[in-house]
């Protein structure tokens, strides 16, 4: 006869059952801030397998990548040694003869970049990877309790049909979506690389520190430009356009105006400004939502599309 639950199962019920923790010793730096051992739960068979696989295509994809870098940046030298020849030979000294050694840069530069950011991309994945098992530890006790607040409204009672033809996708998508995870964040981590050693590296090695500074002074000037005033908005609304606390014990004002017409002249003032500001703000959130989904692209355990489209990120 099976048995309908396993020796783990009985031993985490004892264990809530107790009245004192058996292990009253406190917790390592390791336990509270990564991951704190739970003997009394046990990974099914599925999810350690669909680990170790993702892993191991992750190994054989990191050595792909770096051998066929290898081979395009070879070639690629080989193009710009070609190149230098055909201008020596001609005598070029026009548009072609200062681009050489601007090519021979931004390629050791690319080489070094991409080298590095593999590292990066790796480690990236395969931490992603240890952390989908630590969420699904979390995820199932929080179901053992009952707890299902973490789920979209719309899941939170599936159909059966649904719900198993999602067990066999799971293996398949986990592992897909790690593979292509690593690629994407791969080629996003190589161009923040390549903008940190054009903006900073080779600034301070060619000696333009100087116009270096300056540019990245006026970018925080704009900056802090900005947020002041930004924060001189609320604090001159705080201070002039909100009518006084009804009670002493009041942490904040009431959620009503006064001196209306001077709060439009406000509102007027500042209108022209906040639509510059707008367009910049825009910007920021198109950038901050593609770098976001991008790092969570190979997280399925986390939706990438915002609250009330959730039910759009196909699972």
């Amino acid at each position: 006869m099976k048995k309908l639950i396993g020796e783990h199962q009985v031993q985490h019920v004892k264990s809530l059952l107790r009245k004192t923790p058996v292990h009253s010793k406190p917790l390592s730096w390791f336990q509270r801030k990564v991951y704190e051992w739970d003997p009394n739960f046990k990974f099914p068979n599925r999810i350690i397998g669909t680990s170790i696989i993702t892993l191991i295509g992750l190994y054989t994809m990191t050595l792909a990548d770096y051998s066929l870098s290898n081979v395009a940046f070879d070639r690629l030298e080989s193009w710009k040694n070609t190149l230098n020849h055909l201008v020596i030979s001609c005598n070029q000294t026009g548009a072609l003869g200062p681009m050489i050694p601007q090519l021979e840069e931004f390629i050791y530069v690319a080489r070094k970049a991409w080298l590095a950011t593999t590292i990066f991309a790796s480690l990236n994945s395969v931490g992603y990877t240890f952390h989908v098992l630590a969420c699904y530890r979390k995820h199932m006790k929080r179901l053992w309790r009952g707890q299902k607040g973490f789920l979209p409204e719309k899941f939170h009672n599936p159909r059966s049909a649904v719900s198993v033809a999602s067990i066999t996708r799971y293996s398949g998508w986990q592992i897909a979506f790690t593979l292509w995870g690593y690629l994407i964040v791969h080629f996003v981590h190589f161009l923040f690389a390549l903008l940190f050693v054009y903006l900073l590296v080779l600034p301070i090695q060619h000696g333009r520190i100087v116009s270096m500074l300056t540019n990245i002074g006026i970018i925080l000037l704009t900056i802090s430009l900005v947020i002041s005033l930004v924060v001189l908005q609320v604090v001159l609304v705080q201070i002039f356009f909100l009518q006084e606390k009804m009670s002493p014990t009041d942490k904040e004002k009431p959620l009503a105006l006064n001196n209306t017409k001077a709060f439009h002249c406000f509102n007027y003032f500042f209108f022209f400004y906040n639509v510059v500001m707008g367009i910049g703000n825009c910007i920021l959130r198109l950038l901050c939502s593609m770098v976001v989904g991008t790092w969570l692209v190979s997280r399925i355990d986390r939706t990438i599309m915002q609250r009330g489209y959730e039910s759009m990120d196909c699972r």
